[in-house]
C-alpha cells in the first residue's frame, strides 16, 4: 500500500495485473471456518474442478512464460502451449498466474469488465417463453428492443460466431489432443464431475419427458456411454453463453471474445456433441424467447443471434479436420435437445 487507499501494484507479486481473480476451494465453508467442513463429495468436486481449470489454462501459456506453481510435487511433463491458437482465432482466456493445490488456491488474470453473451441479450427477459421482459438497461453495443441492427452490426455478431467456431474447431482437433497428451499433459474426465452432471443435468430430464420415456432412455444412454478414443478431444466442458465474454466496442469487423470457466475442462471430452451442441442449445433458447415477442420488438435480437449461430456452424465446419459418423451426429442431437430442456425448465 502507498498513502491513503492507493495500492502500489508495481511491488506486488503480479505487478502487471491491477485486477486478479482468486479462487479458493478449502475443505470447509469459507465463511464459517474449519468448524463447518464440507462433505467429502463436495470437497472432491471443488478440488477436481480447480485442478482441471489450472491444468487447462496452463496449456494456453506462452512457452516462454515462467511456469506457475506445479500441479503436484512430482515431475511435470514438458509444457505444451496452445497460445498460438488464441492468436490465430483472436480469442482470449484468463492467464494462469498461480496454483497452489495444497492450499486450494488458484490465481488467474481478469479479462476485464466484459459482459457475457447471456447479458448481451438480457432485455429479452430470460431464456424461456412467458417471462417478463427484463427492466435492466441493455448494455452498450447490445441489441435494443424495438431497434433493428445495421448490416455492420450483424457482421460483428457473425464475427463473434466465426471466432468461436474457429476456436472450438481448433480446440477439438485431433492434432491438439495429440500435442497435449503425447507428453503426459492429460486432464482426465473424472467420475466425480460426470456424476454431478448426471445428477443435475440428465436425471431431471425425466420429469419433462414423461410422455416419451424411451427418449429419456436414449438421452441417458448417450450421456453414460464410454466415449471412444477417436471421439475424445480437448474441451471446455461447461459450454454455455455465460462462459463467453464479448467486447463489442472495437472497430467494425473486430470484436473481443473471451472464454472463461474451465473447471469442467478435460482431454477426454466430446466436441461437436458436447461443447458445440450445448452452446448452440443456449443460443437456440434465446431465439425461442425472441420469437415469443412482437417481431418489431426483437428486430435486432434475432438477426444477432442468427448471425452468431451461423458463424459458429460455418466456421467450425470449415476449420474442422475430421468427419462425423452417424453415431456422433445422433449424439450431437441428443446433447442439443437435452441442453434445451435443461435451460428451459
Amino acid at each position: 500500500m502507498t498513502g491513503g487507499d492507493q495500492v502500489d501494484y508495481a511491488h506486488g507479486r503480479f505487478p502487471e495485473h491491477k485486477i486478479l481473480i482468486l479462487k479458493q476451494a478449502p475443505p470447509f465453508i469459507a465463511g464459517v471456518g474449519e468448524g463447518a467442513p464440507m462433505s467429502q463429495d463436495r470437497q472432491l468436486l471443488l478440488s477436481v474442478a480447480q485442478i482441471a481449470e489450472a491444468a487447462a489454462l496452463r496449456l494456453f501459456l506462452p512457452t516462454t512464460a515462467a511456469e506457475p506453481t506445479p500441479l503436484t510435487a512430482s515431475d511435470q511433463p514438458e509444457p505444451v502451449s496452445l497460445y498460438q491458437m488464441l492468436t490465430d482465432t483472436r480469442v482470449m482466456v484468463p492467464k494462469l498466474l498461480h496454483h497452489d493445490p495444497t492450499n486450494h488456491v488458484l490465481v488467474i488474470s481478469d479479462l476485464g469488465d466484459l459482459p457475457d453473451i447471456f447479458k448481451i441479450f438480457i432485455d429479452l427477459g430470460g431464456v424461456t417463453p412467458g417471462l417478463t421482459i427484463a427492466t435492466t438497461e441493455p448494455l452498450s453495443h447490445a441489441p435494443k428492443l424495438g431497434h433493428p441492427l445495421a448490416l455492420s452490426e450483424i457482421t460483428t455478431f457473425r464475427t463473434v460466431g466465426q471466432q468461436l467456431g474457429s476456436f472450438f474447431a481448433r480446440l477439438h482437433d485431433p492434432g491438439t489432443k495429440h500435442s497435449v497428451t503425447k507428453l503426459g499433459n492429460v486432464i482426465h474426465s473424472l467420475p466425480a464431475m460426470k456424476n454431478t452432471v448426471h445428477e443435475h443435468a440428465i436425471k431431471p430430464l425425466l420429469s419433462q419427458l414423461l410422455k416419451f420415456p424411451s427418449l429419456f432412455d436414449k438421452e441417458e444412454a448417450d450421456f453414460l456411454r464410454t466415449t471412444p478414443p477417436a471421439e475424445q478431444c480437448v474441451v471446455l466442458g461447461d459450454s454455455w453463453t455465460g462462459a463467453v465474454l464479448l467486447d463489442l466496442s472495437l472497430e467494425v469487423g473486430d470484436v473481443g471474445v473471451g472464454v472463461i470457466d474451465w473447471e469442467f475442462s478435460n482431454t477426454e471430452g466430446r466436441g461437436v456433441n458436447g461443447d458445440v451442441s450445448q452452446f448452440l442449445a443456449h443460443l437456440e433458447c434465446l431465439r425461442v424467447t425472441a420469437h415469443t415477442r412482437e417481431k418489431t420488438l426483437v428486430s435486432g435480437h434475432l438477426p444477432a443471434l442468427n448471425a452468431i449461430m451461423e458463424g459458429i456452424v460455418q466456421k467450425y465446419r470449415i476449420v474442422n479436420t475430421k468427419g462425423f459418423d452417424d453415431c456422433i451426429l445422433r449424439s450431437t442431437l441428443c446433447s442439443y435437445g437435452a441442453e434445451i430442456i435443461n435451460v428451459a425448465f
